[in-house]
């Protein structure tokens, strides 16, 4: 990825309907996606979409997992699980909340694809 670029994401487990979202140690309220998906190992990381924010191209992607693993914290950020309901009142910044909800329109987009319902698009 180019240095005037970066990736943010989330890994999503299709039967729970969760995502895997990080927050820094610094940051003891805030959860963000994760900020390099390479770093979990999924087998497929799909697209959403990508804006441009102060300068950076921002991409915004996310894995599907078949196993709901733990994710052990480092010095510098813990993981968790979260629901759709859960998400809806975590402290997020306005940015996460978007990235998060166009993601889930494009997962719940392919899943009616996939069930051979009409799409948008």
């Amino acid at each position: 990825m180019k240095k005037n670029s970066c990736s943010h994401g989330f890994l999503y487990h299709s039967q729970s309907q969760q995502i895997l979202l990080q927050q820094k140690v610094d940051e003891q309220q805030v959860w963000t996606l994760l900020e390099d998906l390479g770093k979990f190992h999924p087998k497929e990381v799909l697209p959403v979409y990508d804006y441009v924010a102060k300068g950076k191209k921002r991409v915004v992607s996310y894995a599907e997992v078949k196993k709901l693993a733990n994710f052990p914290a480092t010095k510098k950020l813990s993981f968790r699980w979260f629901s759709q309901k859960e998400i809806s009142k975590l402290p997020l910044g306005a940015q996460t909340k978007q990235d998060i909800i166009v993601g889930r329109r494009v997962i719940d987009s392919q899943v009616r694809k996939d069930a051979g319902e009409r799409t948008i698009g």
